[in-house]
């Protein structure tokens, strides 16, 4: 049984919906059987029979930047593949670029 934790903005609607949205398209096509939603730590976590990588990397392009942290727990992978890595799919964690801004931005979801 494979176990992702993904770190995602979950008091932001669009975050919430995005990510959901996501994991419901993909839930039949990777043989997720259980998702999970901590709205106190900000965490969704996924487990099922599937291949930790490839559900990792697929979600990280679907989802983009809504993922900030996505860790694989313990999973099956590919035999002779690298160690899972920490951070946004595996290469690192995501860090945005600094955006300049005349006036103070609105208050709100960073990502969308």
């Amino acid at each position: 049984m494979s176990t992702i934790v993904m770190m995602v903005d979950l008091e932001c609607d669009r975050c919430y919906k995005k990510i959901r949205r996501v994991l419901c398209k993909l839930q039949d096509k990777a043989s997720i059987k259980a998702i999970s939603y901590d709205e106190k730590n900000n965490t969704v976590t996924v487990a099922g029979p599937f291949d930790a990588d490839e559900v990792s990397d697929r979600l990280c392009s679907s989802a983009g930047k809504v993922i900030t942290d996505i860790r694989v727990v313990n999973g099956k992978t590919k035999p002779g593949a690298p160690p899972p890595a920490y951070g946004y799919g595996g290469r690192g964690p995501y860090q945005p670029q600094p955006q300049y801004y005349d006036e103070e931005p609105a208050a709100g979801c960073s990502v969308m």
